[in-house]
């Protein structure tokens, strides 16, 4: 995929979020089940005090599930996200936790738009520096919800070393990965809405998307509560393809968990919690 179909893809989606922040977010107001594995695998590891990046965090429930579940643990939370509507519930939920042991930052950036490569740029820095993101520094970094909105495997490679780069030696990086496709109502539902958003996408500015050949296998343009009228671009995972991204982070890093969950068939998403090896620097 050339520059051209990502630049669409990627306005498309934050468009997406512009029109119906405050409707999507309604629907997230409560932990993922498959959080709760997640806090299985690291509860052990965590200290009395815990740096914490979060990458498209959304509206913050993730922060608000971490402060309550551990009330031990005093979290210093980096917050970045593309919506400014829900990047202020984020700030507005964290201010509200009881338990007052979580100091938050938010930061209104484009992920996407820094970790869109620029020609002959090899230098993993970069998005990093335009996120502000200090290298080696984070005990734990996440990134939930977002990564099927990343288009090709290379740019989510990017976004994994990224989070590799961002953690300290022994911290801990974990992501969740969308597999929609594996159920067969979804996966059709889909591919209608795909049809009919590429047949009608000139008429939303996105002309450059009116072709199949503008998308790569598990590439999906999908409405919202039934309407094309705000569309998104979602990507369904592979097995192969989470095996190619763990792949790219070895040996710099170890797994520490890989597991599904959430949803009706509780297989909706699939987990990996990665730990950076000390001699990763």
């Amino acid at each position: 995929m050339d520059t051209t179909p990502f630049d669409s893809l990627r306005e498309m989606d934050l468009r997406f979020y512009e029109r119906v922040g405050t409707s999507f977010s309604k629907t997230r107001d409560h932990p993922w089940p498959g959080w709760e594995c997640l806090a299985q695998a690291l509860e052990r590891h965590l200290s009395e005090q815990a740096r914490l990046l979060d990458l498209a965090c959304g509206n913050g429930r993730f922060e608000e599930f971490l402060a309550q579940r551990f009330v031990q643990t005093a979290w210093s939370a980096t917050c970045i996200d593309a919506c400014q509507e829900l990047l202020s519930e984020c700030g507005a939920r964290c201010k509200r936790i009881s338990s007052g042991n979580l100091a938050c930052e938010t930061r209104l950036h484009d992920i996407l738009a820094a970790l869109r490569p620029m020609p002959c740029d090899d230098a993993k820095g970069d998005a990093s520096d335009s996120l502000g993101i200090s290298s080696n520094w984070f005990n734990f970094v996440c990134c939930f919800g977002f990564f099927h909105h990343v288009p090709t495997q290379a740019m989510r490679r990017r976004l994994l070393q990224l989070m590799m780069d961002a953690a300290q030696p022994g911290g801990f990086v974990a992501a969740s990965f969308w597999r929609f496709a594996d159920e067969p109502a979804f996966a059709e539902k889909a591919r209608q809405q795909t049809e009919t958003a590429l047949s009608t996408c000139a008429g939303h500015g996105l002309s450059v998307l009116c072709s199949p050949a503008s998308l790569e296998e598990g590439d999906y343009l999908m409405g919202w509560q039934g309407s094309l009228d705000a569309l998104r671009y979602c990507h369904s995972f592979s097995t192969e393809e989470i095996d190619g991204l763990i792949d790219s982070q070895m040996p710099a890093s170890s797994v520490v968990a890989r597991f599904r969950a959430d949803g009706r068939t509780e297989a909706l998403n699939e987990y990996i919690v990665l730990r950076k090896n000390d001699a990763s620097i």
